[in-house]
């Protein structure tokens, strides 16, 4: 009998009582149950110890991969993501069916604690099959329970998170189990079924028993033994399989590649760094396990441990001499000394079972043992279970190796090899302490202990509750108690379990989706990009892709799958360099020196490389400010399109993002709603049948708009008239091939000013105006007249105030007698010229001919300069008073036109703008902007001015504000016609015009053309419905429609989309006559 079992019975069984056989077997699954409550609440509290992070280690490449399986349209053209077909395993298939019923989330959260039960069940149960011992499978679970040991090649025995590599661990453990227990079969099948999760782990499982396999062929047989090879090899086909479909090509470079990723796993010489303890703490785990020898297992299992042992020590030699000295890329890939993780369990479970003795000798259960030897004994094993299972105290492992060394001495049981081993490990704690200078032996201070209760800071209630009230219920399973106890302690245990679900599962499994900025900006990508948007993101901190669900352009961790993809691995490096530039590798090409990260590029940089890789956003921290146009941020990253967000010269950064955020949130939504309509066209035959299924193409002929330009003299006697204000050269025949390009509209910019219609009083000119009229009536274009009361002649001027009046009501009469009929829209007064005459003007005109549109004109000014002293409407609303002061005399204009070039070469803000076109809006009044240019400049460029941007107007920010000028005058519902003054070379203000000398379009033609006739402009094709019908949504205006007949022949005919009006219209189609009429 045990100790333990000696204690137990002493607390347990005080009288013997009798239970009937029913009670008996309802009280050995209260155990059970307990048992269970107990096994999860000390999970649960390892986890809490350990640490848990959804998107930990290479879950930031392996959940994309499961997310992919679930949905094939996520991550399209992202390199990495690409490659799963590459990855040989079939755990993220696995994980991707169950993902299928399960939130990702709590799912993965659960196979976490799951898999870390399973590691303790397997380890006690490893120990308890070595050694037939479970206080020894305790004392291994107490080394465990901390989740702080780690393996050489970069291997944790604890993971952050649920991987496969984590997944796999107790199932490995398990293969162990069923080895020592010589279920030889079921273990080498299981090994092989490992093969198709994680490859590695089962090849060091295969090393480990195919050693003992082969030293053992004798007892074995040959034939049992080609029996179990075969019965590992069979269940592995599925990966094989895969492997053989996907060969790889692994060239030089890929040597180097891996160095610089991960050397941890391939290259000891990397372990070997200043600060680094991974070797000389490994070395001291071995010494110690070898010191814990001497307290023999079964013959057997003994022989099993020192064969596996010795397994893993080969392929540790094979693992330095194939990269360090001849580097062999099958080698590199198998990660060798990984397997250190598996071997490390053996030892702790070895190392566990010396503490196991000790106890016993110390209370005297082992007989030859004297007293005070067994105590020093417990003392020394005592030490090294303390420094194994509490990380502050690790560092004190070589006192502990110490210790336990002079103890197996004292005590008679430190054989040669022994000894050999413990000096080995010293001679390399010396070699750590000179060359990586390694702290031995550190103080003993409270600072040992500050980390630990780091990692416990906010959970160290739920983290006793888990451990104390696991550790009570298994002690209590343990006990024979009745079962109104046992029903009160199983109801209490699942108190505890929900408690702490309750407690953690928030904060632990959600608590980061709403907390860390770097989840918060993944989940915005999720929300508000198409599936589609690349990311440009910085090489670490890695991970984008995981909450996102949207392809990335490189990160670091990336460069784990080139393990798996040959190809992948340049193409890796390739980007990396683009998100790390100017790197610096060392002689070999295998250790970065130097490099420029991507958050530290230049904006041009920065967007160049993102369009490079076809990136449609870009994050960045929020370490400095950016020139680039922001799309989202939170309180440490940003999301940033790859373009630049506030151009150089721009003064007011605010104003211009709130321009930014004017057209898409204002100008563009008003557009779609106001300038746009729904049509359904109804089509029939000559005999009524609707023809269905019939071709049909939609091409828009004209905006119901007015994108106007205005144009020169036509002829040239028309220049330099008595007092006229211009001297321009005429039309050139260009200028009208270019005009109508583009615009259907023309405010009349000098033709029809009375200086020149009637230099002498009583003798009128019209030969210019009626040129221009007539090329506009027979071309379609419509006309605004600017304007009846001026510019007026000298002669006006020596007439008195009745005269002028007669004077001026006879012009009018003379020019709406002759263009009334034609020119629909008139400019009567302009910057106020004889304003005060012009009351019975409109009285006349609306009487005579009520179907024309009247209106006024005045400079009225986009900007309002800080500190002006003027009331706002001598300059923003100018011309508010002259409309306000006609109404009150009774007269209601139809519009009124501000000029869009006051003052010359401002930028303007748009909702000043459309402040400017609420405010005459608001007093019943339609806007027509006209009089629109900006001058460039001549020898010297004019300077920009305005509230937004300083600098030097050129063709290129021309172009960039007119079109935004344009958005903001054809979104405004108000707004019926915006005229740009001039479209030639030759103009009033230096080079305001949008051509050039050669009378070739300048940037800003070609940016109104793109706007006017391109994305303003509507086009559709389709079939009709079974109906005859076609259904469109397009800009207001006249379309004409091409129906192509099942004959072949095609007939064509025109509606119009009219704002407020029909939006059904039913056309016959006569494919005789060949033609289409409206119904």
């Amino acid at each position: 009998m045990t100790i333990e079992a000696a204690a137990v019975q002493s607390v347990t069984r005080p009288t013997a009582t009798a239970w009937p056989a029913w009670m008996t077997a309802i009280g050995r699954i209260f155990d059970r149950l307990l048992w269970l409550e107990a096994c999860i609440l000390l999970t649960l509290a390892h986890v809490l110890l350990g640490g848990y992070r959804l998107g930990a280690g290479n879950q930031a490449i392996q959940i994309p991969f499961v997310k992919r399986l679930l949905d094939p349209t996520l991550y399209p053209n992202d390199p990495l993501v690409n490659t799963i077909s590459e990855y040989p395993t079939f755990f993220f298939r696995g994980v991707a069916w169950l993902l299928r019923y399960f939130e990702l989330a709590p799912t993965y959260f659960c196979l976490h604690v799951l898999t870390a039960a399973l590691v303790f069940i397997a380890a006690y149960g490893l120990a308890k099959s070595i050694f037939r011992d479970r206080l020894a499978g305790i004392m291994v679970v107490l080394m465990l329970f901390a989740g702080h040991h780690r393996a050489l090649g970069g291997d944790d025995l604890y993971s952050l998170g649920f991987t496969h590599t984590w997944a796999v661990f107790p199932l490995a453990i398990g293969t162990l189990i069923l080895f020592y227990r010589e279920r030889l079969w079921a273990a080498f099948i299981l090994a092989g079924l490992i093969f198709n999760l994680h490859a590695l782990t089962a090849g060091y499982l295969m090393a480990m028993m195919g050693l003992w396999l082969l030293l053992d062929v004798r007892r074995t047989g040959l034939l049992k033994t080609a029996g179990l090879l075969l019965a590992a090899a069979l269940p592995a086909l599925p990966t094989v399989a895969l492997m053989v479909q996907h060969p790889q090509s692994f060239d030089a470079q890929w040597i180097n590649l891996t160095w610089m990723r991960s050397a941890d796993h391939s290259f000891p010489s990397s372990w070997w760094q200043p600060g680094a303890v991974d070797v000389p703490r490994f070395a001291v785990i071995v010494a110690l396990a070898a010191l814990s020898l001497s307290f023999r297992a079964p013959p057997a299992a003994q022989r099993k441990s020192i064969i596996i042992a010795c397994a893993v020590a080969l392929l540790f030699v094979a693992g330095y001499v194939f990269s360090e000295i001849w580097p062999v890329k099958t080698v590199l890939r198998a990660q060798l000394f990984r397997s250190s993780r598996l071997l490390m369990v053996i030892m702790f479970a070895h190392i566990a079972y010396w503490v196991a003795c000790a106890w016993r000798m110390a209370l005297g259960r082992v007989e030859g043992v004297s007293g005070w030897r067994g105590g020093i004994e417990l003392v020394a094993a005592n030490v090294a279970l303390l420094c194994l299972a509490v990380p502050p105290l690790m560092p004190y492992l070589p006192a502990a190796l110490a210790l336990a060394a002079i103890v197996a001495l004292v005590n008679g049981r430190l054989s040669w090899w022994q000894a050999g081993i413990t000096g080995a490990a010293f001679v390399l704690l010396a070699l750590a302490w000179h060359k990586l200078h390694l702290t031995v032996l550190p103080r003993p201070g409270h600072q040992l202990w500050r980390q630990a209760l780091e990692e416990l800071r906010g959970w160290e209630i739920p983290f006793w509750i888990g451990l104390v009230g696991g550790a009570g219920l298994w002690l209590v399973s343990r006990l024979s108690v009745g079962p109104r106890l046992r029903v009160l302690l199983l109801l209490q245990g699942a108190a505890c379990i929900g408690l702490l679900v309750v407690t953690i599962y928030k904060p632990l499994v959600r608590a980061e989706d709403a907390s860390d900025p770097w989840i918060d900006v993944q989940r915005w990508a999720r929300n508000n990009t198409p599936k589609d948007a690349v990311f440009l993101t910085p090489a670490q901190p890695g991970g984008f892709r995981l909450h996102s669900e949207r392809p990335v352009v490189c990160e670091w961790r990336d460069g784990t799958q080139m393990y798996f993809s040959a190809s992948f691995a340049r193409e890796w490096f390739r980007r990396l360099n683009a998100l790390r530039r100017d790197m610096v590798l060392d002689a070999r090409g295998r250790n970065v020196l130097s490099y420029k990260p991507l958050e530290r590029l230049g904006e041009e940089e920065i967007i160049r490389t993102a369009k490079e890789y076809q990136a449609q956003y870009i994050i960045l921290p929020l370490n400095r400010e950016r020139n680039l146009r922001l799309v989202y941020s939170n309180s440490a990253w940003g999301v940033f399109a790859p373009e630049m967000d506030a151009p150089p010269g721009v003064i007011d950064k605010k104003r211009w993002y709130d321009q930014r955020d004017f057209l898409q949130n204002v100008a563009e939504p008003s557009i779609e709603k106001h300038r746009k309509g729904d049509m359904r066209l109804e089509l029939v035959d000559a005999s009524g049948r609707p023809l269905a299924e019939v071709p049909c193409e939609v091409s828009q002929t004209r905006h119901a708009f007015g994108f106007g330009c205005s144009l020169p003299f036509f002829l040239p006697e028309s220049i330099g008239a008595d007092g006229g204000d211009v001297i321009l050269p005429p039309v050139h025949e260009k200028e009208l091939a270019r005009f109508l390009e583009v615009f259907n509209y023309s405010v009349i910019a000098y033709s029809g000013k009375w200086v020149y219609i009637e230099r002498e009083e009583g003798k009128r000119y019209y030969d210019d105006l009626d040129r221009y009229v007539d090329w506009c009536v027979k071309n379609n274009i419509e006309m605004e007249f600017h304007y009846i009361t001026g510019i007026f002649p000298r002669w006006l001027r020596t007439k008195t105030p009745s005269e002028q009046a007669e004077a001026l009501a006879r012009h009018a009469r003379d020019l709406i007698a002759r263009y009334g009929d034609r020119i629909k829209i008139w400019q009567v007064v302009n910057d106020k010229y004889l304003l005060r005459y012009t009351p019975p003007i409109f009285e006349e005109i609306r009487k005579t001919r009520p179907e024309l549109k009247l209106g006024i004109s005045d400079c009225t000014r986009f900007y309002r300069a800080p500190g002006a002293f003027v009331r706002p409407e001598l300059d923003i609303y100018r011309g508010i008073d002259e409309v306000r002061m006609l109404k009150a005399q009774g007269i209601q204009l139809d519009y009124f036109a501000p000029h869009g070039h006051s003052p010359h070469g401002v930028w303007c803000d748009l909702r000043q703008m459309w402040d400017t076109f609420d405010k005459f809006a608001a007093e019943g009044v339609r806007v027509r902007v006209t009089e629109f240019m900006v001058p460039l400049g001549r020898e010297i460029p004019y300077d920009i001015s305005g509230p937004i941007r300083r600098g030097k107007w050129n063709n290129q920010l021309r172009a960039d504000f007119f079109e935004m000028f344009y958005t903001a005058c054809f979104a405004h519902p108000a707004v019926d016609a915006v005229n740009y003054w001039l479209i030639g070379p030759h103009t009033v203000t230096p080079r305001s015009g949008l051509l050039d000398e050669n009378y070739e379009p300048m940037p800003e033609f070609l940016r109104l053309k793109e706007l006017i006739r391109g994305k303003w402009w509507t086009k559709a094709s389709g079939n009709t419905d079974a109906a005859g019908a076609f259904n469109l949504r397009g800009f207001y205006g006249d379309y004409e429609l091409t129906v192509t007949l099942p004959s072949g022949k095609t007939v064509k005919g025109s509606f119009s989309i009219v704002k407020g009006g029909a939006t059904v219209c039913r056309l016959k189609v006569d494919e005789e006559k060949g033609v289409i009429q409206r119904m």
